[in-house]
């Protein structure tokens, strides 16, 4: 059958004789940390009063699931990232923001109302309170991927902080993204198809009343991506890092 094609939605296929294939995508690298902003006389130009004012203010959000709560982090992050970019006074303060938020989602104490629980049976880990159908493993990559982007920061800023906690950080990322087949505490790339090229979101294939499976959230899918790629790169972990651009 070598040499005969047939059309598909991706593209043309090509018959080959052999029983395994290789998929290969050059990448040029993931660029995600842009440069300071800085004023250039534009009619939108940037304010550095303006953002010392929003650095001074900022304080966590106070979205409670495992949604909304972990959204709140990649706002910290991003933030944390200007201050250390600008030499903004708030730097400390706002790195010890980001520090505390994304501690209190890997740690648990009795009364603590955030924390991930890991199911063995269904080899998942599951943050608390969920969202959105995440208690039967939907949205994993969203919820999880903001929680893993801002960590990536964390770390990359606080390489204590990324010692410490580094392996719990790990273990949340794996649970949407598992790049390691010899790893069988998570499924493999749980939430993502390499051969239709994009990730799945619904938990059990069945959303909107068995609809089937969907990808709500492009952005987010592709966050959950970069942040790994980044986290990798904070934690020397080539694996997690040629995972995260696989995905990205």
């Amino acid at each position: 059958v070598s040499g005969y094609t047939y059309p598909t939605i991706y593209g043309p296929i090509k018959a080959s004789i052999g029983n395994a294939f290789t998929i290969v995508q050059p990448t040029n690298g993931l660029n995600f940390v842009l440069p300071a902003p800085q004023q250039i006389g534009g009619i939108a130009d940037f304010e550095p009063t303006k953002m010392a004012g929003w650095l001074s203010t900022y304080q966590l959000g106070t979205g409670g699931d495992s949604y909304g709560g972990q959204t709140t982090l990649s706002q910290a992050a991003q933030l944390t990232l200007m201050a250390q970019q600008l030499n903004d006074p708030n730097y400390g303060r706002l790195l010890n923001i980001l520090r505390t938020g994304v501690t209190n989602w890997l740690t648990y104490q009795a009364g603590d109302n955030k924390f991930y629980t890991y199911y063995p049976k269904d080899k998942a880990l599951i943050a608390y309170p969920p969202a959105f159908g995440s208690e039967h493993y939907t949205d994993l990559h969203f919820h999880l991927g903001y929680l893993t982007s801002s960590a990536a920061v964390l770390a990359m800023l606080d390489q204590t902080w990324a010692a410490n906690y580094g392996a719990m950080v790990t273990m949340v990322a794996r649970s949407y993204a598992n790049w390691d087949r010899a790893d069988t505490s998570e499924p493999y790339l749980r939430t993502f198809n390499p051969w239709r090229g994009h990730s799945y979101a619904d938990g059990l294939g069945d959303s909107l009343g068995n609809q089937g499976n969907n990808q709500e959230s492009v952005s987010e899918a592709v966050q959950s991506w970069q942040g790994l790629a980044l986290l990798g790169q904070a934690l020397n972990n080539a694996a997690m890092t040629n995972a995260g651009m696989m995905g990205y």
